[in-house]
């Protein structure tokens, strides 16, 4: 069953693209200005580029695929080919479109820039010299909307800009500085730039970049040297980038990816137990303060000062305690990982973080429960000599706790709660690779595995219920459901929006619009929920939403965002293509099985492809692998 994130960003590759071809566009203006007559032979290979690239799509896809890139390609060999008839400029596009592409599997797949590759069919059809862009004022907009293409790739970019221009001045040192800027922002924003066809290595791009700017014009054939040097980059970039591979620099750390919460709620409402069969037992929570208190039995200090480490242990592994967070991990293999570790300083690090941003139950608990959370902190504490003892939470607004705990508040981004990252917020401590946090001496336990530490160790009650958030994503609201383990999806659903009930008989739709219902660790990945769902350990959200608009598209241009985010630097791109080519086996030189199923790949795509479900097919198949 594939997971996918319920919130995706807006913008896409063929947004990107269409606002490349704008600015193509209005490299286009001088010479519309001065020869109209361009213009609609403009559009006559535009079109012709736009036909070719959407037969060969259908013929390879069986369907109609975007052709954004062939407007581009099109738009490229105006610019650099004046001068040129127009059925000279149908070959080039063919060219591009059939050897720059098509040849190479489709869009994403081609090694050699598809526009340069119709200019050096030109070339040999027409023996063209090199024809750069002629100055003019009307280029102004087109220099200043090239600058932020330059990010994608600005080593190769800036590379390739001050190896032209150096040209440039040798050859004519009387040069304008508006040609210039004209010649190196188009070749470097427009062509140097292309994420499937350029390296996004640093020292590599700049220099071999440097290299294809430079020597060209100063050769004896300018023109075919220049592209024979762009194609010759593209493969030099193919394959340092393959056998030559490093994580780029994961760019989530510099500010927020995912910011705050998907829907909201109101902290001062109660929970809404679900569990509540036994009006005697609590009233609106079975882990009620009053309730327990109400026992004159029950003497929370005195019980704490007769706690021992195997009770503690004991009672905690009887109860079946687990890791709240999602992964459900016993919480005693936790504990006993800390107290067998040798290191020579031991931390507790309370993960209030609420990682995902569909979640709010945690901050709840934090501000609900706070007093019975401290003393599952406490039961842990009494038995290990921790030299820390942190919170970590993203919002300290309204919280209560005292001096002892350090609450230190991390910056509001997903995925800031996974636990090696938080060990390194909170602790200033970066693990080595594979190190398990425990073994570490490093406990890191959510903020609901206290409180069950709390219920298991004073009160002895196994943890067969837990809290989760409930949304309605549509209008943006969350609520705080106490549940227990094995109750359905759709029933808990129907619950919480109840339907019209007549004589007893429910007669509308149990979930708003009817719309479909999701499940899982929260909503960056969650699964659809149908009527066998039940609520697992790893259970922390069920929600109402639209189904996401992932529209898998069969093109990857290669930016590269996918893995610039990932936590785990991993190599989204090529796993997700050995996934699609049904090759899980070649996935392992990979690492798949790092993925810590965050989902940010898939969000932050602008392809609209799910790749997080790729890495976790990926992932599961290699463990698999291992275990046999």
């Amino acid at each position: 069953m594939r997971a996918y994130p319920l919130i995706r960003r807006k913008w896409s590759n063929e947004h990107i693209m269409a606002m490349l071809f704008v600015v193509i566009l209005l490299y286009l203006v001088p010479r519309w200005v001065t020869k109209p007559s361009e213009v609609p032979a403009f559009l006559a290979a535009l079109a012709t580029a736009l036909i070719i690239d959407s037969v060969a799509g259908f013929i390879k896809y069986k369907h109609v695929v975007c052709s954004v890139s062939a407007a581009v390609t099109a738009g490229v060999l105006q610019v650099i080919t004046p001068g040129i008839p127009l059925w000279g400029r149908l070959i080039g596009i063919a060219a591009a479109i059939v050897f720059g592409k098509v040849l190479w599997s489709g869009t994403g797949k081609n090694t050699l820039n598809p526009a340069i590759v119709g200019y050096l069919a030109v070339y040999i059809l027409f023996s063209a010299g090199y024809a750069p862009l002629t100055p003019s004022v009307l280029l102004i907009p087109a220099l200043i909307l090239s600058l932020p293409f330059i990010l994608v790739r600005p080593f190769a970019s800036i590379g390739f800009m001050a190896g032209m221009a150096l040209s440039m001045l040798i050859i004519s040192p009387s040069i304008s500085l508006m040609a210039v800027l004209a010649n190196c922002l188009f070749f470097g924003s427009i062509i140097m730039t292309d994420p499937v066809t350029t390296t996004h290595l640093k020292i590599p791009g700049l220099i071999v970049a440097f290299a294809v700017g430079f020597t060209p014009l100063l050769m004896k054939n300018p023109a075919l040297n220049l592209a024979l040097s762009i194609l010759i980059f593209n493969l030099v970039s193919y394959l340092i980038d393959d056998f030559s591979y490093k994580p780029a620099k994961r760019l989530h750390y510099k500010g927020p990816l995912i910011k705050s919460t998907v829907a909201e709620m109101d902290y001062t409402l109660p929970a809404l137990d679900l569990t509540d069969t036994d009006k005697a037992d609590s009233e609106n929570d079975v882990w009620s303060e009053t309730s327990i208190h109400s026992k004159s039995d029950f003497d929370y200090d005195q019980k704490l000062k007769c706690l021992t480490t195997e009770l503690l242990l004991r009672r905690i592994e009887e109860n079946e305690v687990f890791g709240c967070g999602g992964a459900a991990f016993p919480t005693v293999n936790k504990i006993n990982g800390v107290l067998s570790s040798d290191a020579d300083k031991k931390y507790l690090v309370i993960n209030g973080v609420e990682c995902d941003p569909g979640l709010v139950h945690d901050k709840w608990l934090l501000r609900n429960r706070t007093e019975d959370i401290l003393r599952g902190i406490k039961a842990v504490y009494s038995c290990i000599n921790f030299s820390k003892v942190i919170l970590a939470v993203k919002d300290a607004s309204g919280l209560k706790i005292p001096d002892s705990i350090i609450l230190h508040q991390v910056k509001d981004h997903y995925p800031a709660g996974f636990e090696k990252l938080l060990i390194e917020s909170t602790l200033g401590q970066k693990l080595p690779e594979g190190a398990i946090p425990s073994n570490e001496g490093i406990l890191v336990l959510n903020v609901q595995t206290l409180l069950m530490i709390y219920e298991a160790v004073f009160l002895e009650k196994k943890a067969t219920k837990k809290y989760i958030t409930v949304s309605d994503m549509k209008v943006r609201k969350a609520i705080n459901v106490k549940v227990r383990i094995g109750d359905n999806i759709l029933k808990v659903l129907d619950a919480v929006y109840p339907g019209l009930v007549i004589d007893g008989v429910n007669c509308s739709p149990m979930r708003p619009d009817n719309q479909p219902v999701f499940t899982g660790g929260g909503a960056m990945l969650a699964h659809m929920a149908d009527e066998t769902s039940k609520i697992e350990k790893e259970t922390n959200f069920i929600a109402v939403s639209d189904i996401p608009r992932y529209k898998e598209s069969p093109f990857c241009s290669g930016c590269g965002t996918c893995e610039a985010y990932c936590p785990q630097s991993l190599r989204i791109c090529r796993i997700s293509e050995l996934v699609d080519e049904e090759k899980l086996d070649e996935t392992s030189r990979y690492n798949p099985e790092k993925c810590i199923k965050c989902g940010i790949c898939s969000y932050v795509c602008p392809g609209g492809r799910n790749l997080s479900a790729r890495v976790i097919e990926a992932k599961n198949a290699v463990l698999k692998q291992k275990a046999i």
